[in-house]
């Protein structure tokens, strides 16, 4: 499924009526009601209904001093006030900013407050959001190493520490999502083996790693980039027979820096111009396939390649005939 022109929507100022018990703003956020919503506001948040909109939101403040608000509310009966909510997205980890201008008004003790959103600053550079795509990624390819586990009553995927560089940042963020660290985990040796090895271990909540990607270990051509930044899509890794195919030794860094290594200036034209955008506005599991003429070893050929998203991460497979 591909979304609706993004600049377009970007452009749009949504408005939100939501309604809160208890005289409170910005205490049980959970348990507040959307009354009514754009389809396209949760269209572009990737929410699948205002529960998962209202699961996503982390905190959310105020230019005015929350007793405030309320005394006014108590006094008069309407304020305005203008307000921030950051989000981040319970399946996708993405996280913004969004902007409002807000109408309170109170009725038995219930705030109503129509909020007029009109700026929601995407974070472009999330460490987190990468390191779970990549994860997903890999484990739909079949290149990392991986295990489901029960531990506590909870469970988990266990991925082995040395195979996953994080930051301070990033790892902080993840003790924080209670993923457990240096965990020893045991392991098949490997897919044709009964014996097993040990491996120290970080244990991610199955819930971190949900994700809509089909089994993709049965192909053989593949290469997956990160479409977080929104100027340049770079590539981080490619399957040793891809790059066979291509004549080279690596694809990795910006997308069309290496689009000019594997076809002619002309299909690297289009490819930048007409499927590029595509693939930035492709829904989360969202799958989408065209045909590309690559330089390769066996001269000029075109391929149908099929693209997979998931988080900032878009996998393309390539479909080479056996004949070739």
């Amino acid at each position: 499924m591909i979304r609706n022109d993004f600049e377009l929507v970007h452009k749009m100022e949504f408005v939100m009526v939501s309604k809160h018990e208890g005289l409170t703003l910005t205490d049980n956020l959970k348990t507040m009601t959307i009354l009514s919503v754009p389809d396209a506001f949760l269209v572009y948040m990737g929410c699948e209904s205002t529960s998962e909109y209202i699961s996503s939101i982390v905190t959310c403040a105020f230019d005015i001093n929350h007793e405030d608000i309320i005394a006014k509310l108590t006094q008069s009966s309407y304020i305005g006030i203008q307000g921030k909510v950051i989000f981040r997205h319970i399946k996708t980890m993405r996280t913004a900013t969004v902007l409002f201008y807000g109408d309170c008004t109170i009725l038995n003790d219930t705030i109503i407050l129509i909020s007029k959103i009109r700026n929601i600053l995407w974070q472009d550079d999330d460490e987190l959001v990468l390191v779970l795509g990549t994860i997903c990624a890999r484990i739909s390819l079949n290149t990392i190493q991986s295990k489901t586990i029960n531990r506590n009553d909870v469970k988990y995927i266990a991925i082995p520490s040395h195979t996953i560089q994080l930051s301070d940042s990033a790892k902080a963020q993840l003790e924080f999502l209670k993923c457990e660290f240096s965990v020893n985990v045991s392991y098949k040796a490997d897919n044709n083996s009964t014996g097993t090895h040990v491996q120290r271990s970080i244990l991610f909540p199955a819930s971190l790693l949900l994700s809509d990607l089909p089994n993709l270990s049965s192909e053989k051509y593949w290469a997956y980039a990160d479409f977080m930044n929104k100027k340049q899509p770079f590539f981080l890794e490619a399957s040793s027979d891809w790059l066979m195919m291509l004549g080279v030794k690596c694809i990795k860094g910006d997308v069309q820096s290496n689009l000019e290594k594997q076809m002619s200036a002309s299909e690297v034209s289009r490819t930048m111009s007409l499927i590029v955008p595509k693939l930035y506005i492709l829904e989360q599991g969202g799958i989408y396939s065209d045909y590309i003429e690559f330089m390769t070893e066996h001269g000029r050929k075109s391929f149908k390649c099929t693209w997979y998203k998931t988080r900032s991460i878009i996998i393309g497979t390539v479909s080479v005939p056996d004949t070739l």
